[in-house]
């Protein structure tokens, strides 16, 4: 199979046929069906302490557009939500359809996350479409679709979804303008990058090296240098942005320590910053699938194509460098550069696989991939469905997630699978034996917020700390209530995190000795911090 069959060139034009978007659009629904499923639960599994940011930030907007008379509640969500850090344009959106619809529902927010992957994946195919022909598209565009990572993360509440949709209509546009240097598409790539921008700062990674790329390979260096339209590109979709975070700096105190937060120069220097970046690799798509990526763009012939991901790739490792904390603990931080790589390894595969099937039409490779992907999705329907998933999953884990990490990627999908009900069953029990006009302190890990928020009360967190400072006496327990006492009239005490409750000696004691347990139960233990001992 020739370079010139996969790569649209000057001899080769026109983008893909009906039958190719036909099966896109089947594609499509069918992702889109995946992504309902639990879709109104709570959002649990992925990123759960970064999505209820975003749910009590989303919720503290809906309760100042739709006062209430439950002055708990408005305490709750007006007075105790997370600080800003990026802008909330995600949770504004929310609010305005938990206003519209009078109803405060996390699910809405969901639904609105999977409305803008998938305008994101349209622009994806249409990306492809300008730089491939029908076989290339079809791949990258199942790739993109039915990636698990991405099937988990697009359902997700937060900025992410909204970000990758702006970078893609970014991106197609910025293909489109250099194709056929047309003011009206070079208009459309700057303003969606500058929002793009504004959204995350990361998203300046992809669309400058990008852009950059594509204008080099097509006027050279000289010209490129002289391109008022491209000078004005970077200054414009960098200004909304720049304006947010300089206003930030200078007024709210949750921003001013960020820049040192994301950069950390002695990471470069340890093991761990690295082998953190490759394990979110393996978390995210699969060694297999990067490497063929990396491979892909550097047997790629010099095309239009190469130079977007090129420049993608440049500006994932420039991103990486310089977001060096969060880039090897977050795995979300992989994303802006997913949609470069999968084309990249489409190209590849489109290129030194399928020629060995190029005896095939298209429709038999379609037939043999909707066999492929029904061979896969019934026995996981059956397993789902008959709730006989889960002993699987528990004794295979350690199985899945090595062949995940070799060619999928191995993000969590048990709480996708199994749902909220459990967690909102023990929430609303343990409201039960509170009453929340008091607050609480709540040790519970990463579910401080989720408890918070479906619990309705007021609450402080216990933070369980790194084994180098956890507390190894009572005095020292002491000191640190006697000071969120003080802080806050507390009236209960919430352990749910018990695997550590009889690890933390020191606490456990001073509060056996100190306070009346008001209930001992299975998963979790209350103390009544009003009825001393």
């Amino acid at each position: 199979m020739s370079n010139q069959s996969i790569l649209l060139t000057s001899d080769n034009k026109g983008g893909s046929s009906k039958k190719t978007l036909m099966v896109f659009v089947v594609m499509l629904l069918l992702a889109i069906s995946i992504r309902m499923y639990h879709i109104m639960d709570p959002p649990l599994g992925h990123h759960k302490i970064r999505q209820y940011r975003s749910v009590l930030i989303a919720n503290w907007f809906y309760y100042e557009l739709s006062p209430t008379d439950d002055a708990v509640l408005m305490d709750v969500f007006r007075t105790h939500h997370p600080p800003i850090l990026e802008p909330p344009i995600v949770e504004a959106v929310a609010a305005g359809f938990y206003w519209l619809l009078d109803n405060p529902h996390v699910g809405i927010a969901r639904l609105l996350s999977v409305f803008y992957w998938t305008i994101g994946a349209i622009f994806f195919f249409r990306i492809a479409r300008l730089l491939f022909t029908d076989i290339a598209v079809l791949f990258a565009s199942f790739f993109y679709l039915f990636l698990p990572y991405l099937i988990i993360t697009s359902r997700s509440f937060q900025p992410e979804p909204l970000l990758m949709m702006m970078i893609l209509i970014s991106v197609y546009y910025s293909i489109q303008y250099i194709q056929n240097e047309n003011t009206k598409f070079w208009f459309l790539a700057t303003m969606t990058a500058g929002l793009a921008i504004l959204i995350k700062p990361v998203a300046l990674f992809m669309l400058w090296p990008t852009l950059l790329f594509m204008a080099l390979r097509k006027y050279g260096l000289t010209r490129q240098l002289l391109q008022p339209k491209h000078i004005v590109y970077l200054i414009f979709s960098l200004v909304p942005a720049l304006i947010y975070y300089l206003f930030g700096m200078m007024q709210m105190q949750s921003i001013q320590g960020q820049p040192g937060l994301q950069f950390r120069p002695e990471l470069l220097l340890h093991s761990k910053f690295w082998i953190g970046w490759l394990h979110q690799i393996g978390y995210v798509t699969g060694y297999i699938p990067f490497a063929l990526g990396l491979i892909g763009l550097m047997v790629m012939p010099k095309s239009l194509a190469k130079s977007l991901c090129l420049g993608a790739s440049l500006g994932y490792l420039a991103l990486g460098l310089v977001f060096n904390q969060a880039m090897h603990t977050h795995n979300y931080y992989q994303l802006p550069y997913l949609p470069f790589m999968i084309l990249a390894v489409s190209y590849f595969v489109t290129k030194w696989f399928l020629p060995y099937f190029s005896v095939l039409k298209l429709r038999y490779l379609i037939i043999a991939l909707v066999c492929i992907i029904m061979c896969i999705a019934l026995p996981l329907t059956y397993l789902v469905a008959t709730d006989q998933w889960k002993p699987f999953y528990s004794k295979h884990k350690e199985k899945i997630w090595f062949a995940g990490s070799l060619f999928v990627g191995h993000p969590d999908i048990k709480q996708w699978l199994s749902g909220s009900s459990e967690f909102i069953a023990l929430a609303n029990e343990m409201k039960q034996h509170m009453d929340n006009k008091y607050p609480v302190i709540i040790y519970s890990g990463g579910y401080y917020r989720p408890l918070m928020y479906h619990m309705e009360v007021l609450a402080g967190q216990w933070r369980y700390s790194h084994p180098a400072r956890i507390l190894t006496t009572t005095q020292e327990v002491e000191e640190k209530m006697n000071h969120i006492l003080s802080i806050r009239d507390f009236k209960y005490f919430l352990f749910t995190r018990l695997s550590d409750y009889q690890k933390r000696t020191a606490l456990k004691q001073y509060l056996d000795t100190h306070y009346t347990v008001l209930v001992d139960a299975k998963d979790y233990v209350l103390y009544d911090l009003k009825s001393p001992l």
